[in-house]
């Protein structure tokens, strides 16, 4: 089973068998519970994977325990008022514009300060196809994010991951190389029961706007 590292998107979500809990994302450190891996605990309080690794000298990204104190944030680190904890920075789209996910209206718009909305929804109909946007291999493919129903996640380089959510079905397992353009999955119901894609691009770890990549949207 190929090892999860670098999942991060994604807001306030729920683990794998334990209820929705609040974050104080101004904490400076966290105890390991149960079940808990590196990627959930730098996804739920909004903070880079690499970081995560960096302050805690962490070797093996695996080998954490329950009852570990994790550092989150660098407590000499002092946080600019108007820092809303994401970096809010114009990008320029890449010269090779990325592949669109799936066919559809856009109707959740990119807005990192929401829940869901660290990417954009896609609307659609149950078993439509869901497409790799770019070529790479998939790291996550589940669902131990159920605020995210079947998940998948693809690593395309070490800057680079694109994540897609309310699946119907996979067609992919963790460890597989994709192709740009392949189909990953089908479609499958998002909030308040309406089909939809969930697509995320993240850049260093942080969640960034997929419009500036993708074309045709």
């Amino acid at each position: 089973m190929i090892k999860y590292y670098l999942i991060f998107l994604f807001i306030s979500f729920y683990l794998a068998g334990c209820s929705r809990t609040l974050v104080d994302y101004s904490v400076d450190s966290h105890i390991v519970k149960e079940g808990e891996t590196l990627q959930h605990i730098a996804l739920n309080y909004k903070v880079s994977y690499e970081n995560l690794i960096s302050l805690n000298n962490i070797h093996d990204p695996n080998t954490i325990f329950p009852g570990q104190r994790l550092i989150i944030r660098d407590p000499n680190f002092k946080k600019n008022s108007s820092d809303s904890g994401y970096v809010n920075k114009v990008i320029k789209a890449k010269k090779n514009i990325w592949n669109l996910p799936a066919e559809g209206k856009i109707i959740r718009k990119f807005n990192n300060d929401q829940e869901l909305s660290n990417g954009i929804g896609i609307g659609g109909s149950i078993g439509n196809d869901v497409f790799a946007t770019l070529s790479g291999t998939v790291v996550y493919a589940g669902e131990g994010l159920v605020s995210y129903g079947k998940l998948i996640i693809i690593r395309h380089d070490d800057i680079y991951l694109s994540a897609y959510g309310f699946n119907h079905i996979l067609f992919i397992s963790e460890g597989d190389k994709v192709e740009a353009g392949q189909i990953i999955s089908q479609m499958g119901d998002g909030p308040g029961n309406i089909p939809q894609l969930y697509f995320e691009i993240r850049e260093n770890g942080i969640p960034i706007d997929p419009m500036i990549y993708l074309e045709n949207l």
